[in-house]
């Protein structure tokens, strides 16, 4: 998800890096794949409904695609809606992610493309809390960023 505790968050985190330490910072958003191919959706373990992964980016493409900011997309998944006042994850996503959804309706999956986009914020936002923490190497070391996309499937 989004390292929504920022710079400040991130600061925090250094106080907890041993002496001459090493950091390991590891990012990624996850999209659920079901046992069909369709991607965004899962059934979990437990559960007798498929639901959405990931369901904070699904329901701010709706979000963007109720308020007219993205094509129109008949979701396969995600119908129910899920109006939430306050709601300061998806309000974020949504402004996060809509200037990216440019070719969204010329790609091959919609769910997929959402999924990349969101990659690309949350790196972004990793990337400026490590390049503006002067500091960074008054805790650490070394410092080690992983990241890709995690693939939720069910057993």
């Amino acid at each position: 998800g989004l390292p929504f505790a920022g710079k400040s968050g991130f600061g925090a985190y250094l106080h907890h890096v041993p002496d001459s330490g090493k950091l390991l910072v590891i990012f990624s958003p996850h999209v659920g794949i079901d046992e069909i191919g369709r991607v965004g959706s899962l059934q979990r373990d437990g559960q007798a409904k498929t639901s959405t992964a990931c369901g904070a980016a699904i329901g701010a493409y709706k979000e963007l695609q109720k308020t007219k900011k993205t094509a129109s997309d008949p979701l396969l998944v995600f119908e129910a809606d899920n109006p939430r006042e306050f709601d300061p994850q998806l309000k974020q996503i949504v402004n996060l992610l809509a200037p990216r959804l440019k070719g969204i309706e010329n790609s091959s999956d919609s769910i997929a493309f959402v999924t990349y986009q969101m990659y690309g914020v949350v790196r972004e936002l990793i990337t400026a809390c490590i390049t503006e923490t002067p500091d960074l190497f008054d805790f650490a070391s070394e410092v080690a960023v992983v990241g890709g996309i995690m693939i939720n499937r069910r057993k």
